[in-house]
């Protein structure tokens, strides 16, 4: 096992490099931000479970020390360390508690940014003349890019005043404009693939290629400060930032200075609806704590300074609008409300309707018809709307008290806060959905019987459980549209020809609630025979792995059902289950 568990970390340890070195010297991103912070997330977890396997050339103990030849190497007078970055509201409740742990105050100030996504660039001034430009590097030395500098249109030579530091190390970022970027495609006939990879490619070019380089624009935001002497200058951030454009140096004007998490993540989600308006990229806000003071208390890790943490996009976040709600019936019953929206596109992917799991949720988010939503969708996983934002259009969204379907009453689960038509098959929706899932791809799959063809055959009631599938002829299959003899026939010889089913496909099948594929393998595992698995106690249940109390009672209720003992014994007959 531990070597598997070595293996593991060895593997992720050359993913994460390679990630790295395509991003930080070749400028190509093979992986979104939030793949990339996902698998150094899960590296941290198996170094600090297994610490006998860590190594000091980890990922996780380096900011990035991948230099060009061509570039001379300076220290930093100050370490630029990076930013850990979070994608969610919780987190950023444990970075607020643990620094009101640090300073043991109830209430303290914090400095809200924009993250704008570019290229780190640290700058150093020496009685107010720029010395040199350096890279981040790997946060201790960083590339001399200075001879580059010159494409930075709003970069300070010389700091405007008298009152400014003796030395001073400004950070910021390095960026090129949506706008320019567009131009320099269409004048080059290129297709570069976003703004953050040419301002690194611009500001690490080979002299040789200064020219090319006096074509693309670039713009510097200071966000922050490195050495400074005296030591004592700032004693706030924001004052800081104040200060730094009073030297002459550009500023974001999007920031915050606020003292409650609320004010917090109204900024980001005000930042939400920036993204698509400002004309330079920006992929979440930056949560910095504002004294100084208390900054240098709380410290740093080696990568990391505790004091300020990166609230990302989840990939992203997306305005859009309620237009109405439809009540989905599940197959054991339950009711999903599922919001229809104003279409939405995220990468490509059109969003109409989201679901909203239960009434409580509905309550919870105080959603509305009319309503404003931001809706969130990581990588492919399903969409969620995570605020909702009212107005005096709106209508109160009503949750019904019979079935959309049957017309039956509902039955409300105050534990679970869900409602439930207890007609069974005799609700049209339930009998079509326990269908489908007894001929899904986990179950008794069979190529051509799919959910347009069950669909149809429930709602002319030719069909009411899953052994009447098996009994299809070509006379009524004709009956359907689109269908013709041909189609008909194909589908009656596959349902003789295909009735071998592996057991746990069988018990998959049987739609027991809360039994997916992989438990459905580990009761397979536990069992000889069919007989033997309906005879089996609920103690025997429980002991079976990844099976606990509650998945035990939905079994053993579900094999002593005198409807469900008979549906098994029927079905068993008609197909042949392979042990």
């Amino acid at each position: 096992m531990i070597s598997n568990i070595k293996n593991k970390i060895i593997k992720l340890k050359k993913k994460i490099k390679l990630y790295e070195y395509f991003y930080n010297v070749l400028n190509i991103s093979l992986v979104s931000d939030y793949k990339y912070d996902k698998l150094m997330e899960y590296l941290y977890k198996l170094e600090h479970k297994y610490k006998f396997i860590n190594s000091n050339d980890s990922p996780t103990k380096k900011i990035g020390d991948n230099f060009l030849n061509e570039f001379k190497i300076s220290n930093h007078l100050l370490p630029m360390l990076s930013l850990d970055s979070v994608y969610n509201k919780d987190r950023v409740l444990n970075f607020y508690n643990y620094i009101k742990k640090c300073v043991k105050k109830e209430y303290f100030d914090f400095c809200c940014e924009l993250k704008i996504d570019g290229v780190a660039l640290n700058v150093l001034y020496k009685d107010g003349s720029l010395v040199h430009a350096l890279t981040r590097g790997n946060g201790y030395s960083g590339e001399d890019v200075t001879s580059n500098i010159n494409i930075i249109n709003n970069l300070p030579r010389k700091l405007l005043g008298m009152q400014f530091p003796e030395i001073l190390e400004v950070r910021g970022e390095v960026f090129m404009l949506k706008s320019d970027f567009i131009n320099l495609n269409k004048n080059l006939n290129k297709n570069f693939s976003n703004p953050r990879n040419i301002a690194s490619g611009s500001l690490r070019k080979n002299k040789k290629l200064s020219n090319v380089n006096l074509n693309r624009k670039l713009f510097f935001f200071a966000y922050g400060i490195g050495f400074v002497k005296p030591e004592n200058y700032f004693l706030s951030h924001f004052n800081m930032l104040k200060k730094l454009k009073s030297f002459g140096f550009c500023i974001n004007a999007y920031n915050l200075y606020c003292n409650s998490l609320k004010k917090i993540f109204s900024f980001f989600y005000k930042s939400v609806l920036l993204k698509e308006k400002l004309n330079f990229e920006i992929d979440g806000i930056v949560i910095k704590v504002d004294s100084i003071k208390y900054q240098k208390k709380i410290g740093h890790t080696y990568k990391f300074p505790k004091w300020a943490i990166a609230l990302k996009f989840d990939t992203e976040i997306l305005k859009s609008k309620v237009l109405g709600v439809d009540f989905k019936v599940g197959r054991t019953g339950v009711i999903t409300p599922v919001a229809n929206l104003s279409p939405i596109n995220f990468s490509g992917v059109i969003v109409k309707n989201v679901s909203i799991y239960n009434e409580n949720e509905i309550k919870k988010l105080n959603l509305k018809i009319g309503s404003y939503v931001f809706v969130k969708r990581s990588g492919n996983v399903i969409p969620k709307i995570v605020k909702v934002i009212n107005n005096k259009f709106e209508k109160e969204i009503i949750f019904p008290v019979i079935c959309p379907c049957c017309k039956s009453n509902l039955l409300f689960n105050k534990k679970k806060k869900t409602s439930r038509c207890i007609n069974g098959i005799f609700c049209k929706k339930q009998k079509e959905k326990l269908i489908l899932h007894f001929f899904s791809k986990n179950g008794f799959y069979i190529n051509g019987i799919g959910p347009k063809l069950i669909k149809k055959l429930v709602n002319l009631n030719y069909i009411n459980n899953p052994l009447d599938v098996f009994n299809l002829n070509i006379k009524i299959l004709c009956k359907l549209d689109k269908i013709n003899k041909k189609s008909a026939s194909n589908i009656v010889n596959r349902l003789r020809k295909f009735k071998n089913i592996n057991f746990f496909n069988f018990i998959y099948s049987l739609g027991i609630p809360e039994v997916g594929i992989s438990t459905s393998k580990n009761i397979s595992e536990e069992f000889s025979s069919l007989k033997e698995m309906m005879n089996a106690s609920y103690k025997r249940f429980i002991k079976i792995k990844n099976i606990g109390n509650k998945v035990a009672k939905n079994i053993f209720n579900f094999i002593n059902s005198s409807n469900n003992i008979k549906y098994i014994n029927r079905i068993s007959k008609v197909i042949k289950i392979l042990f």
